[in-house]
């Protein structure tokens, strides 16, 4: 018995402090990604689910007026099928618990490989904690990257399973990767970790655990075929990746994306000398897997900042292992002093608990709701809508081809009735013609004649907001009148007799 606390009084407030400390950075994540506004993309998920439910798989687009591709490959279908009848049996509340649910099954499951690859208990806690504020910007929207996370530490979990004798975990990696090739096209990022690993095992001299792990990725690769489209999903996954979006920010390289968000700049740059410094200060835990998962990670995430989360994920499960020792011997000069620390630890991060859990409970986080623009505050991170714009189209016009402001497309295809078909949207490259896309947003920006390009594709209503360059140029069109003036848009209508 110690003369602070008898040592089972001890042992309990240190287990107890470990439960509080997870338990706090499980609410850290809720709380950073606690998003009750619906993404843009959420609702051509639900607009293709509600065709598929009223009319059987449509190949072809039906919410354009304007050219389109001959085949529409939506990759990410199956998500819009379950989200449809998800919606319609249980709300959209339950959007929100799926979303959550998938967060917190990363969490942990990231957390288990990474132990699983040697790491304490406090260097996975302080990787995870640093990475997750960026992690979280682009995991909060409920989309399709949510399920992709988690699907691709699934991947590496059974991946590490296999560096042993058996391959036996790796074969449920066949039916994951089946779904996951019809839920996003974000299946490519689980064959980095296929060829990460192989080439490890090929590295490492072992052979035959090498020749099993590319078996087993091209018997994933094989069922990937099993979709509506067949090889022509793999074909547009390799054109997608290809395309240039130079107005999508989140496709754009780190060079790029930090011009526009200079404070990324500091947090990749910490992000890649934490990957260096692992890599020459883990002397004796340095393996190839984690090496080329790191490395690739860091490369990708430089070319496309979409893949910055899957670099985040990365450094949680490989980098604490390196760190480890390191960290250990700064807890050792600390361990004398663990019983005034660990009652500290356990107090503070309860309060942390009952603070952020009060505050989510507050916020109502499984709530969901769709922002009028005006009741939208610049700066809130969120998309706005034109609803009362909306409302006045409803009322001015019957039916109507709509050019509409780039991110509220797919809102409106899906709230709006069929007889009103619109001009882009969020389904970008899977639906519109290429040509067609660089004249939009060359309108959009002003770089094209306002005028020639609607009358060119017969648009009879443009919603737009202020800030961009065209709705200036709609107030000098002769054939065009602003119907409805919102707060931070205008509803402009082609005048009765005007082209085309």
């Amino acid at each position: 018995m110690s003369r602070w606390l008898p040592q089972d009084t001890q042992r309990l407030i240190e287990a107890a402090c470990r439960c509080v400390l997870w338990a706090a950075l499980g609410l850290m994540l809720l709380g950073r990604t606690a998003m009750t506004v619906g993404d843009p993309d959420l609702w051509g998920y639900l607009a293709f689910g509600r065709l598929f439910r009223e009319g059987g798989f449509p190949y072809k687009d039906v919410f354009a007026f304007t050219p389109v591709k001959d085949v529409w490959v939506y990759h990410e279908w199956l998500l819009g099928v379950l989200f449809d009848k998800v919606v319609g049996v249980f709300g959209f509340e339950a959007l929100q618990y799926l979303k959550y649910a998938a967060l917190l099954a990363t969490l942990y499951l990231a957390v288990a490989v990474s132990r699983l690859r040697g790491a304490g208990r406090a260097a996975v806690w302080l990787a995870a904690a640093y990475v997750m504020p960026v992690f979280a910007m682009n995991a909060s929207p409920t989309r399709a990257k949510v399920f992709s996370h988690l699907f691709f530490v699934l991947t590496v979990l059974a991946l590490e399973r296999c560096r042993g004798k058996r391959m036996l975990p790796g074969l449920l990696l066949v039916p994951l990767f089946a779904f996951w090739a019809n839920l996003h096209g974000e299946v490519a990022v689980g064959f980095l970790a296929f060829g990460a690993y192989g080439a490890g095992a090929l590295l490492d001299r072992d052979f035959r655990r090498g020749v099993g792990i590319g078996a087993l990725g091209l018997a994933c690769f094989a069922v990937t075929f099993i979709n509506p489209y067949g090889p022509s999903m793999w074909t547009f996954f390799l054109y997608a990746w290809k395309h240039p979006r130079p107005d999508i920010l989140e496709w754009q390289n780190i060079f790029h994306f930090v011009a526009a968000r200079p404070e990324f700049g500091v947090f990749f740059a910490t992000l890649g000398l934490i990957v260096v410094a692992a890599a020459l200060l883990g002397k004796g835990r340095r393996d190839g897997v984690s090496l080329l998962m790191l490395f690739g990670f860091l490369f990708a995430a430089a070319k496309s900042v979409r893949l910055l989360t899957y670099l985040c994920l990365a450094v949680v499960l490989y980098v604490p292992a390196y760190v480890d020792p390191y960290l250990q011997r700064l807890l050792e000069r600390v361990r004398p002093y663990r019983r005034v620390l660990a009652p500290c630890c356990l107090v503070l991060g309860a309060a942390y608990c009952l603070w952020q859990g009060t505050r989510l409970w507050q916020r109502d986080i499984v709530s969901f709701q769709v922002v009028d623009m005006a009741a939208f505050t610049p700066g809130q991170g969120v998309t706005a809508y034109p609803l009362d714009g909306m409302r006045h189209i409803r009322r001015t016009r019957q039916a109507g081809r709509i050019m509409p402001q780039f991110e509220w497309g797919e809102y409106l295809l899906w709230a709006l009735p069929p007889a009103y078909r619109v001009g882009m949207d969020g389904r970008y490259e899977t639906v519109y013609d290429d040509a067609y896309t660089d004249a939009y947003f060359a309108f959009l920006g002003g770089r094209l004649e306002a005028g020639a390009f609607l009358d060119r594709y017969g648009a009879d209503i443009v919603v737009l907001k202020k800030t961009e360059k065209a709705w200036a140029a709609m107030g000098r069109l002769a054939d065009w009148e602003e119907g409805y003036a919102g707060a931070g848009y205008s509803v402009f209508y082609r005048k009765p007799g005007g082209r085309p």
